[in-house]
């Protein structure tokens, strides 16, 4: 497991490793979670799980996640065994 501390740390370390399952935050600091899963499918083809998860629970903003690629949009707050089961259901999938 590894953790960004910002979206182009994430980016940075997408294109240089290969992951069972990437968690994205909406809202980082120099790259958004939309800009990251749109970089992992768009740039990099890369067919990896992708969670976002955020505050922002807007319809708008979900529709963009899923149309850019993601796989599950959490909204926050979330109990530990909903992310489980969400994670999970993408790893069986994978």
């Amino acid at each position: 497991m590894d953790v960004a501390t910002d979206g182009n740390q994430a980016s940075e370390k997408v294109s240089a490793n290969e992951y069972d399952l990437i968690m994205t935050d909406l809202l980082m600091p120099f790259c958004s979670g939309l800009e990251l899963v749109n970089k992992v499918r768009n740039d990099l083809k890369l067919s990896t799980p992708i969670i976002v998860l955020s505050r922002i629970g807007n319809e708008e903003t979900i529709i963009e996640a899923f149309q850019l690629g993601a796989d599950d949009y959490i909204s926050k707050p979330f109990s530990p065994n909903e992310l489980s089961i969400r994670v999970k259901r993408l790893l069986i999938k994978r």
